[in-house]
């Protein structure tokens, strides 16, 4: 925001809505659950959400590797 005129600045991000956080789940063997995740998106997707956080308001993307984060 521009602190003089209150106008938005062009790379200003505006988040307006529902962004739940999204744990990232794994099986008992400690790996990615992605068909778990595939699942908890498709429940998510009839409500009015604009949109997820993952890899980060959990605290388990220290624990991911950078090919897991991508796959995520």
């Amino acid at each position: 925001m521009n602190k003089k005129s209150n106008k938005p600045r062009e790379n200003d991000i505006h988040l307006k809505g529902l962004f739940p956080p999204l744990p990232t789940p794994f099986d008992l063997k400690e790996q990615l659950a992605l068909t778990h995740l595939k699942t908890n998106l498709e429940i998510l997707n009839h409500y009015d959400l604009q949109g997820y956080v993952i890899l980060g308001s959990n605290g388990e993307s220290v624990m991911l590797n950078e090919k897991e984060k991508i796959l995520v």
